[in-house]
């Protein structure tokens, strides 16, 4: 699930930072550390975020795991 996690961030990062670029560019910050700050403020914002996608994932795979199997082999028993 750790590439799960690190798929997410990517994936969010990049679209939070995205979002963030073109807001400051809209604003008028087209300086460097501007551009910086948003990336590293998106991939801040998509870290937990991506934590608790991939924990709500976890607890619905076990609880999927957890659930009795029914013996039967033939569906008109």
């Amino acid at each position: 699930m750790d590439k799960l996690l690190v798929f997410l961030t990517l994936l969010s990062g990049t679209a939070i930072s995205g979002a963030l670029i073109v807001m400051c560019f809209v604003l008028g910050y087209t300086s460097f550390w501007a551009i910086l700050a948003s990336i590293v403020a998106a991939f801040s914002i998509a870290w937990p975020g991506a934590q608790i996608a991939v924990q709500g994932l976890r607890a619905a795979k076990q609880q999927r795991d957890d659930q009795a199997r029914s013996t039967k082999t033939d569906p008109t028993e």
